[in-house]
């Protein structure tokens, strides 16, 4: 079961100010790990294979948001009512991309049951790159989505993603938040199919 929910204007118009002033704030970290991250929280293995070699993200530029309560308190308290599940964080953070620095394709974790949000900030108001590309189990296709201001896409975080960068005639870099979460509880995400939600 494909289970995708594109969204729009999760956040208001004051939350989404916040974002871009704390993205203009952020100081970015480089690199990419070597390591496979398994961390045991409330006897529950998450394993995160965008820290791992082995068909993982190399992540670019990061900024660590998991102790700032207005991302893991109030914004992911709203993302779960919107998408009416009780879920865990495991980090959030911005993910920052310049010309050329394109993501391989990966899968977040490996788990069932754990899920990813990614909100994009929008440099601009109409832009034709910076594209996440992601595939859907037993299909033999690839699905795109824009990097639209002020949207997401909340997908199962085993799916296999990867997201690109603007292209050569746009200098400025492009920003998305990145929520990831686990579910004790083993709940399904609520929309069959992909679904497109103002």
């Amino acid at each position: 079961m494909n289970k995708l929910l594109w969204i729009e204007n999760i956040f208001t118009k004051e939350e989404h100010e916040i974002i871009k002033k704390t993205v203009d704030n952020a100081h970015f970290d480089y690199g990419g790990f070597t390591h496979s991250n398994n961390i045991i929280i409330n006897n529950y293995e998450i394993t995160d294979n965008s820290y791992t070699t082995n068909n993982a993200d190399h992540p670019f530029w990061r900024h660590d948001l998991s102790y700032d309560d207005f991302y893991s308190l109030k914004l992911k308290t709203k993302i779960e009512n919107y998408v009416k599940m009780k879920l865990e964080l495991q980090r959030v953070y911005i993910v920052c991309q310049n010309y050329q620095e394109v993501s391989n394709f990966h899968v977040d974790n490996n788990r069932e049951y754990t899920y990813t949000f990614c909100y994009y900030i929008g440099n601009k108001e109409t832009i034709d790159e910076g594209y996440l590309y992601i595939k859907l189990p037993n299909d033999d296709y690839i699905l795109c989505f824009p990097n639209k201001e002020k949207c997401g896409l909340f997908f199962p975080s085993n799916y296999i993603h990867k997201g690109s960068s603007y292209g050569i005639y746009n200098n400025e870099p492009r920003y998305c938040i990145t929520w990831k979460f686990y579910d004790d509880n083993k709940q399904q995400l609520n929309y069959n199919g992909l679904c497109h939600d103002k």
